[in-house]
């Protein structure tokens, strides 16, 4: 048998983060082989955490809130992985161009209110497995949702908002800087730092 009979593998397991997406197309293209096996999952905090503690993927690449840190690195430590942060980023409320609150230059919790919340669904009841500032239990209105395609249309075709670092189609995503089809407004409470890092086997 050839070497070349032997596939290059790698997995990375990462919450609905588009710039996850954007690191995992820049690897494929420099994957430098005709032989491998490549996957990218996108999944909920506690499935993150379970691929790369059961070795289904060699990362994972999360985002953790200030607030839910220390807790998040116990269950890391429970299960022999360690966090490794690689950036800080800020946040920001992402509504539809054409929304009442797009041209403002901040907004408020307060000024979202009467707005529909959508959130990703977490398996676990547990404020501290979301990837996203604000748990929903926050707001009056929620919509739930498990993918971020289903984020996205909601955001661009109702009066619905996110908070988070980064979503696809913002003028927030650099990537898709000219689409600018969701506003990204900067929210001016302080949520916390949110800490962007990928999480490894020790």
């Amino acid at each position: 048998h050839s070497r070349k009979s032997i596939p290059m593998r790698f997995s990375v397991s990462t919450q609905h983060l588009p710039f996850s997406v954007r690191a995992f197309i820049k690897f494929f293209d420099e994957i430098g082989s005709d032989n491998y096996d490549v996957a990218i999952r996108e999944c909920n905090t506690d499935s993150v955490i379970h691929d790369v503690a059961n070795y289904r993927s060699e990362l994972g690449v999360l985002i953790i809130t200030d607030a839910h840190l220390r807790t998040i690195e116990k269950i890391l430590t429970s299960y022999s992985l360690a966090f490794q942060e690689i950036s800080q980023m800020k946040n920001y409320v992402f509504l539809c161009s054409s929304h009442p609150l797009a041209a403002r230059e901040y907004l408020t919790l307060k000024d979202l209110e009467p707005y529909p919340f959508v959130t990703y669904d977490q398996e676990l009841e547990s404020s501290h497995f979301t990837e996203e500032p604000l748990f929903y239990n926050l707001l009056k209105r929620n919509v739930h949702v498990s993918d971020r395609a289903t984020k996205i249309a909601l955001i661009r075709n109702t009066d619905c908002f996110s908070i988070g670092p980064d979503l696809t189609n913002s003028n927030a995503d650099k990537f898709h800087k000219d689409l600018g089809e969701i506003a990204a407004v900067p929210l001016k409470e302080i949520l916390g730092i949110v800490h962007v890092g990928y999480i490894y086997q020790t």
